[in-house]
C-alpha cells in the first residue's frame, strides 16, 4: 500500500512502481512455496508419528507375534544391542528403545 501511495504521489516512477510490486509478487509466491514445502513436512512427519505410535501400541500389546524379515530390513537403518536393551533405529529418523525383561 506504501508503494501506491509514493507512486500516486508522483515520489517513485512507473519502472520502479512495477519493479517493486514484481519484487513483492516473487517473495510472496517464495514464501508461499516454502510454507507448502512445511507443511508437507509437517504432514509426513505427523503419519510417521501415527504408524510409530500404532506400531508401538501393537507391540506392547502382544499383537505381533511373527514379523516378514523383508518388512524389518526395509523400514530399519541399524540396531544396537546394549547390556540392559536394545534400539531400533528406523529409516525414517525414528528410535524404538526397549528394555529387556528382568
Amino acid at each position: 500500500m506504501a508503494i501506491h501511495k509514493q507512486y500516486s504521489k508522483k515520489k517513485i516512477s512507473e519502472t520502479d512502481y512495477y519493479e517493486q510490486i514484481e519484487n513483492g509478487t516473487k517473495e510472496l509466491r517464495d514464501a508461499e512455496k516454502r510454507r507448502e514445502l512445511l507443511v508437507g513436512e509437517a504432514t509426513k512427519q505427523a503419519e510417521v508419528r501415527l504408524r510409530l505410535k500404532t506400531i508401538t501400541s501393537v507391540c506392547d500389546a502382544g499383537g505381533i507375534t511373527a514379523i516378514d524379515d523383508n518388512m524389518v530390513r526395509a523400514i530399519t537403518e541399524y540396531i544396537v544391542v546394549n547390556d540392559d536393551g536394545i534400539e531400533i533405529h528406523l529409516k525414517c529418523g525414528a528410535a524404538i528403545t526397549k528394555e529387556y525383561v528382568k
